[in-house]
């Protein structure tokens, strides 16, 4: 945990996982949950956890949904 603090700027505190990704931060006494992806890329940023959770599930969903959709469409229409 890392916590930075100034004159006229707000404390902030950030949190990392074992990798260096920033899991977490809190400023101005708000704190904000950072989710990423398998490839360490930044999915989303929420103030509550849950949603971001939720967030990230429809995401997942929706893609799993776009996979299927091609897997169908190249099984009836092959390219060659």
């Amino acid at each position: 945990m890392i916590k930075a603090s100034k004159a006229s700027i707000p404390d902030a505190i950030s949190t990392y996982d074992a990798s260096g990704l920033r899991v977490a931060e809190k400023v101005n006494d708000v704190w904000r949950f950072l989710i990423y992806d398998v490839g360490g890329k930044l999915v989303v940023k929420k103030s509550k956890l849950e949603s971001a959770y939720e967030r990230l599930h429809r995401a997942l969903e929706a893609r799993r949904i776009l996979d299927k959709s091609m897997d169908l469409l190249n099984a009836t229409m092959p390219l060659a």
